[in-house]
């Protein structure tokens, strides 16, 4: 046994992995085509509602919605607080889908297709503790994040004094030690960042799990795996870079969300324990009962 508690065994390569993932989603193509529609609908419909704000407000005689331009949210006092509200709707409507996507990959990789029918008949059980993890998950980047942004404003500010030349002796060590800090700062973000990267799946094998003590296993989970993950995301390039081109990417989305999956699953170890299929198999036999009661 490890220090975290997995079992001592050899590790897959990438090549091995997208072996599997193309094996295990030929088996379940029709469970994966469903989950890359769901997330591609997700998408499709936040286009089509930003589509009817614009055509509607072009209809009411209203002028100057332009959404994508910068200057429409600057331009008056409550247009960036706007611009935030609409980001984190889109944001978190997203990452909900995407949850609920990646539940059903996790099915695909156990073998478990019986939970898709326990998810369609419990979509708010289901939705609600993934929608909530990435809520939270969001805001608690948000708040490490913080002490970078005031980094970049020390950046900005100073720079601008130095242009104009106001600044001072102080301010232009004040100045170097901002650069210094958000450097450094952004580094140890992507090093635990990283780390996080397994909260979700801890949610979806367990919606019950508490969300600080996901993040405390998945940074323990991922001590000294941070270059597997790297070099998973350096080898994915090749596959991702060339679908605009040669491929649609809702071929390539199944794809490397299921070699994330078994990735995650690989990293976890022993402590990938999922807690999905008992609670379907309780329901299935709940119904079961129900239905021969009605019958008697």
């Amino acid at each position: 046994m490890t220090k975290t508690g997995t079992s001592a065994k050899k590790r897959k390569t990438n090549k091995e992995i997208r072996q599997e993932a193309a094996q295990v989603l030929m088996k379940s193509s029709d469970i994966a085509a469903v989950g890359t529609i769901f997330m591609l609908a997700a998408v499709v419909m936040v286009i089509l509602l930003e589509a009817m704000i614009f055509y509607a407000s072009k209809l009411l005689g209203i002028e100057g919605y332009q959404p994508l331009e910068t200057e429409f949210y600057t331009g008056f006092s409550a247009g960036m607080i706007l611009l935030v509200i609409r980001l984190v709707i889109y944001n978190e409507l997203l990452i909900g889908m995407s949850y609920m996507v990646h539940r059903y990959f996790i099915n695909i990789t156990q073998g478990t297709p019986q939970v898709a029918k326990y998810m369609s008949h419990h979509m708010k059980k289901m939705f609600l503790p993934n929608l909530v993890c990435g809520i939270k998950l969001m805001i608690y980047k948000l708040m490490l994040c913080l002490p970078l942004f005031i980094g970049i404003f020390g950046i900005s500010h100073y720079y601008h004094k130095g242009i104009t030349g106001d600044i001072s002796m102080s301010g232009l060590v004040i100045f170097m030690l901002c650069i210094g800090f958000s450097i450094v700062w952004v580094g140890e973000l992507v090093h635990y960042f990283t780390s996080l990267s397994l909260v979700k799946y801890i949610i979806q094998l367990n919606p019950r799990a508490n969300f600080f003590d996901a993040c405390d296993l998945s940074v323990k989970l991922m001590a000294g795996r941070h270059r597997e993950v790297a070099s998973f995301i350096i080898g994915s390039l090749p596959v991702l870079l060339p679908c605009v081109l040669i491929y649609p990417i809702a071929l390539v989305y199944p794809f490397v969300t299921e070699c994330r999956t078994i990735l995650a699953r690989e990293i976890m170890g022993d402590h990938w324990q999922d807690k999905i299929p008992a609670m379907a198999k309780r329901w299935e036999k709940q119904l079961a009962r129900q239905q021969e009661a009605d019958n008697a």
